[in-house]
């Protein structure tokens, strides 16, 4: 490219002469100083160009400007972290949630790199992916809990480092969202965005109802908690070096997201974040001032067009408003993300439409698959969690040969509007007609097919012997009939229900859609074996399911994506034994959980009263009535626990070690006791010396062993200092704690039968 000739000698000796010993390392990176020497060349205008956005109606979902005259190109960003948004060809993953239930990073590490390589594979160069503790899970009602790993920031950091890194060594940048203590849908928008034109192309209708108001959200939170629970996920996501991260629509302690500058301070000066900070769509146009954004230390504006940035920042550069050099280095970080991820070299440009009917001669159909559903099938199945199994001879899982099945529920067939909707945030996603395998909004991704759990079951029943009687509706009053007939007919029973959410609106309740628990209750008050099968977002209310005696099992398969119901009926029919494990907690009473601020428009305000207890943590802190803890799931066999030992790493100071160094090793063995192969997600917890004001336990370590009837193993676990370390607000730094500290060792949060302490 014609462009590379400005990287001269000159250039790159004065660049490397003016770094310093306090310089960040990636800024005497080889690809930091050929961005540099290119960006030197270029106007301020152009410099604009590359942190501006063209507008609505650009291609993909975002596109900034290019400069012609030097052959860069427009940069083309898309959503999300279920793959492939707006584009036709690729694959429907599953649910980040879903990732995160597998406890398992060499799987999330495989289906994002498959997500990066689809998005390459389309031509895009940003994608809009992993979630990042934004949300985090504080509270089950925020609909977009799904589109993250996990109600925990341990789990959520660790499965985000993957994430990042899957989707990055494909090729394509990714962007960590949302920066951060972004925990609710309601007040998120304000009417300002009325003004930003097409609503549809912004990604702002969708299902539930949407709020306009005077202000959006402030989540008002303490220093610790921010760091403790909010960011730390994004923390551990740097280490896998993005080359983006979002901002998110609600304001931190008074001040926006996207103009917070001693938060951005944080990614960029703290953690040395190299790549660009892009805001989420019209929260640069919310804040409304350009030198408040950039100055803080935003340096991308999407959608762009006539927003924030673009011909004013040359404008405020000129007048001294705008520092010049902080215009160079917003241009510097964007241009060194495309450098950094190779994509100088032989990327293939868009080859998709998104704001153009898939049918659009410009759209070039181009399939980028390639055999992804296997990997999406296989997260499926790992993550999903076996909650109850009464299991016999004659009643729950797995299914026995020959059996005569009834299958109840809209959740168990297909969409009668088909699954290739799009439509602004895609409403049809919210009607939960057919089975869920997505929530809706920007984290939807479009399917090229679902297999449904009812054309999976039949594809089955002939290899069973399998008799099968479907009732797809919700209804027994509506449709008596066929279900009297059917529940007549049945020797087992498998009811389907859901429960939704998504984009633009938190959940109204925790129960199932649709009457899913009085359809639970008609079919197993007629049926002895009756099985629930739960799609559903997060935390779901199951105490009508668990408490019925005709209710054998229950298996929460989540948002599976395309491939519901072949990785469904692999665990009915136990080809696949269960070993996924809740990211969350369900507890018994849905007043316990911690709401949403649904209350004023006029400066609404998310008062973070309870600071560090949310989910298990508050379960454990205040004894709640917990029906399934975080890390719990059950499998067709059992495990033990045996052999506690810890060992202090040598070589290692408590004083000199970084935050990442490994500090000590704890060990255990878990032993396969059953009957059946089977996968156990160990889990270590920390319980923190009393007086340094920590949760009773917080998880600490976590590994996935796959072992045969009898076989045992030994399960390490790396404690590093910043797992050992509280944040003190008054010294506004991390201090390891002093005392005992304690660390157990089980199955689930409330399953540790090891436990061994060490003094610090």
């Amino acid at each position: 490219m014609a462009w590379i000739a400005l990287l001269t000698m000159v250039s790159w000796l004065e660049l490397v002469n003016s770094a310093t010993t306090s310089t960040p390392a990636y800024k005497t990176s080889a690809n930091w100083l050929r961005a540099s020497a290119f960006v030197q060349g270029l106007t301020a205008m152009e410099k604009a160009n590359l942190t501006t956005g063209v507008g609505l109606g650009s291609r993909c979902t975002g596109n900034t400007g290019e400069i012609t005259r030097l052959n860069f190109p427009s940069l083309c960003f898309s959503d999300g972290p279920a793959g492939v948004a707006t584009g036709d060809g690729g694959s429907s993953f599953p649910a980040e949630v879903v990732s995160g239930s597998t406890w398992d990073t060499d799987l999330i590490y495989q289906v994002s790199y498959a997500m990066g390589t689809e998005f390459r594979g389309k031509g895009i160069n940003v994608a809009f992916a992993p979630v990042v503790g934004g949300p985090l899970g504080r509270s089950p009602y925020a609909g977009r809990n799904w589109e993250g790993y996990g109600a925990d920031p341990y789990i959520n950091g660790i499965a985000s480092y993957w994430g990042v890194k899957g989707i990055q060594d494909a090729g394509v940048i990714a962007t960590p969202k949302h920066f951060v203590a972004y925990e609710q849908e309601t007040f998120r928008y304000t009417a300002i965005l009325q003004k930003i034109a097409d609503l549809a192309s912004l990604g702002l209708a969708g299902g539930g109802s949407m709020q306009f108001n005077k202000d959006q959200i402030d989540s008002i939170v303490s220093n610790r908690t921010l760091r403790e629970l909010y960011l730390w996920p994004f923390e551990e996501a740097m280490r896998a070096q993005p080359l983006a991260m979002m901002c998110s629509y609600n304001l931190i302690n008074g001040e926006d997201a996207c103009s917070n500058g001693p938060l951005i301070s944080i990614a960029k000066d703290e953690w040395d974040f190299s790549g660009f900070i892009v805001s989420d769509y019209g929260s640069a146009f919310m804040v409304g001032s350009t030198a408040r954004l950039a100055n803080a230390g935003m340096d991308m504006d999407l959608p762009g067009g006539e927003g924030v940035f673009g011909v004013q920042l040359p404008v405020l550069v000129a007048t001294g408003v705008i520092a010049k050099d902080r215009l160079t280095d917003m241009a510097t970080r964007v241009v060194y993300a495309y450098f950094e991820s190779g994509q100088d070299f032989n990327y293939p440009g868009p080859n998709y439409v998104l704001r153009q009917p898939v049918e659009s001669p410009q759209n070039q159909f181009v399939d980028v698959q390639k055999g992804h559903g296997n990997i999406a099938r296989k997260v499926a199945e790992d993550g999903a969690v076996l909650l109850k199994n009464t299991n016999n001879t004659s009643t729950g899982l797995p299914l026995r040969k020959g059996l005569r099945l009834g299958v109840f529920g809209t959740d168990a067939g297909p969409s009668p509007v088909g699954n290739r909707f799009l439509s602004g945030i895609y409403p049809a996603a919210s009607t939960n007609n057919g089975t869920l395998y997505l929530g809706y909004g920007s984290g939807f991704a479009l399917p090229p097919y679902v297999l449904d759990p009812l054309a999976a079951i039949t594809w089955k029943a002939l290899e069973h012997r399998w008799q099968v009687a479907p009732v797809l509706q919700n209804y027994p009053a509506k449709n008596k009939a066929s279900f009297e007939s059917a529940v007549k007919f049945a020797e087992t029973c498998l009811v389907f229900v859901a429960a939704n959410s998504g984009e633009s609106a938190d959940r109204e309740t925790l129960k199932f859609d649709n009457d899913g628990d009085d359809l639970i209750k008609y079919v197993a008050d007629h049926c002895a074996d009756t099985i629930v099968i739960a799609h559903i977002v997060g935390p779901t209310n199951m105490e009508v399911a668990f408490n019925h005696p005709n209710v054998t099992s229950i298996l929460n398969a989540g948002l599976p994506g395309q491939e519901s119901g072949r990785a469904l009926v692999n665990l009915l029919e136990g080809t696949v034994n269960p070993s996924g494990k809740l990211v969350y907690t369900i507890l018994q009473n849905d007043n316990d959980y911690i709401q949403v601020n649904r209350t004023s428009d006029h400066e609404p305000k998310s008062f973070f009263t309870e600071n560090l207890l949310i989910d298990y943590r508050l379960a454990d802190a205040k004894n709640l009535p917990v029906r399934f803890e975080f890390g719990y799931g059950l499998s067709y066999t059992q495990f033990a626990y045996s052999g506690i030992a810890l060992a202090k790493i040598n070589g290692t100071s408590f004083d000199t070690a970084r935050r990442d160094d490994s500090l000590m090793r704890i060990s255990a063995m878990v032993t396969n006791v059953g009957t059946v192969a089977g996968a156990e997600v160990s889990q270590l917890y920390l319980a923190f010396p009393a007086s340094v004001g920590e949760p009773p336990k917080v998880l600490r370590g976590f590994t996935k062993t796959f072992l045969e009837p009898g076989e045992a193993a030994s399960v390490v676990f790396d404690v590093r200092k910043k797992d050992i370390s509280t944040w003190d607000d008054s010294q506004n730094r991390w201090n390891v704690a002093s005392g005992e500290l304690m660390f157990m060792v089980g199955a689930s949060s409330r399953n540790l039968p090891l436990n061994i302490t060490t003094v610090v």
